[in-house]
């Protein structure tokens, strides 16, 4: 998969695409294609180490939240099922960010099925604001 992730900590130019693989889920996680990523004030933060919470594992996917749709649910999943469209958000995340093509998260933190994509990035946006 395509991602946008840094190999050290720095300004903008440490940003590039590197092809990563499709993050491998766990019994109680959604692997989730995403649309869309939200991009706010604290990924500049993370990018330039200030809010990184020991997270300097190297490639470093950033993207704290997304909207996509389910990919593949772990055996211990309720409740979502491959095609949902849902939003999810991450600080910490061990298996990699938001700008990517693909992210695996743990179920409880992946968010409706009843909303539209733009809806979800529209919640996003809402989100930064509060």
């Amino acid at each position: 998969m395509l991602a946008a992730a840094i190999d050290r900590f720095g300004g903008p130019e440490v940003l590039t695409i590197h092809e990563l693989p499709v993050p491998t889920i766990g019994a109680s996680e959604v692997l989730i294609a995403l649309h869309s990523a939200g991009v706010g004030p604290w990924d500049t933060a993370i990018r330039q180490g200030w809010l990184s919470e020991g997270r300097a594992d190297f490639p470093l996917v950033l993207g704290t939240d997304g909207a996509g749709t389910v990919a593949a649910v772990g055996p211990n999943v309720a409740g979502l099922a491959v095609g949902d469209r849902v939003f999810s958000y991450s600080w910490s995340n061990p298996k990699g960010g938001f700008y990517a093509e693909y992210v695996a998260v743990l179920h409880e933190i992946v968010l409706g099925t009843r909303l539209t994509a733009q809806e979800k990035a529209d919640l996003t946006a809402f989100l930064r604001v509060l």
